[in-house]
């Protein structure tokens, strides 16, 4: 999420980001940001604003999955 942000308000290309770990000594792990994961991110933000919109999504056929569902309540079955 934190690369398409940085890269918009920057005007800039983000590459890569890194992970800092302080509890395991301080451990820097780099992360490549690839097209794919920049556009699953737009997807899903997507998603997200539709949502805030009052579009949820469609409810499914497999009732089991309701049971974890952060929709259920307020569901359109």
């Amino acid at each position: 999420m934190y690369g398409p942000m940085i890269a918009e308000i920057y005007d800039n290309i983000v590459n890569k980001g890194f992970v800092i770990y302080c509890r395991n000594g301080n451990t820097i792990k780099e992360i490549e940001i690839t097209e794919k994961e920049i556009s699953t991110f737009e997807n899903n933000l997507d998603e997200y604003k539709e949502i805030l919109q009052g579009n949820y999504p469609k409810g499914t056929k497999y009732k089991s999955k309701c049971v974890d569902c952060c929709y259920k309540n307020i569901c359109i079955k």
